[in-house]
């Protein structure tokens, strides 16, 4: 296909960026490296949504749980990402129950939904790292 004549040509100009779009694609630093020997020591966790649309049981988010050791993952189905320390507190305290090693630690990004007095005062009493 040729060009449609009478449009000027765009071009992508660097130093023409708006400070939010610079900042945007920003890297941000990764978490310092822990190292892992037995599953369970490690939780990586975050919630997804709201979905476009409801599941059939009439949830929105989801919460998925991943074991750095293993990458087991556990999926929890959630109407509000107010059930989230539910979830987690209940999965915590079944691994502590089931697994004769500590879990010493669980990384989350910083929404709202980890970053609370609930939740934080929970990973403190259990002596977990956040």
């Amino acid at each position: 296909m040729g060009l449609i004549r009478g449009l000027p040509k765009l071009r992508a100009e660097k130093d023409l960026v708006c400070h939010p779009c610079r900042h945007g694609k920003m890297v941000a630093t990764s978490h310092t490296p822990v190292m892992i020997s037995y599953p369970g020591e490690l939780l990586h966790m975050d919630t997804v949504g709201p979905a476009r649309v409801a599941s059939v049981s009439g949830k929105w988010y989801v919460l998925v749980v991943v074991d750095d050791f293993s990458r087991f993952s556990w999926v929890f189905f959630m109407e509000s990402k107010d059930e989230t320390f539910d979830f987690v507190r209940d999965l915590v305290l079944r691994l502590r129950n089931e697994s004769y090693k500590a879990m010493r630690a669980i990384r989350s990004d910083n929404g709202g939904e980890f970053r609370n007095s609930r939740f934080e005062n929970f990973c403190h009493d259990l002596g977990l790292e956040h």
